[in-house]
């Protein structure tokens, strides 16, 4: 599920932003924009590092009954959909 691909801050890396890069179609308002930024401060402030903090690792701490969707169970334990 792409929910528990960050479940948590990361540093970046180059694993990690090409990780960003597969999931952005499921996000594209958000992840293009932020990876375009990514890079600009990787050229403009070279060697310092950076943390990536996701929406999901804040979801990750939610109860079932604010994490689900009415929607088909089914939904949920076959396709992961959830907050």
């Amino acid at each position: 599920m792409v929910g528990d691909l960050f479940t948590q801050s990361v540093i970046i890396t180059d694993e990690v932003i090409d990780n960003i890069r597969q999931v952005s179609p499921l996000a594209p308002l958000h992840n293009y924009a932020n990876l375009s930024g990514i890079d600009a401060a990787r050229h403009l402030f070279p060697g310092v590092r950076q943390v990536a903090v996701f929406d999901t690792s804040f979801h990750q701490t939610l109860a079932p009954e604010a994490y689900l969707y009415g929607l088909p169970w089914d939904y949920f334990a076959r396709l992961g959909v959830r907050r």
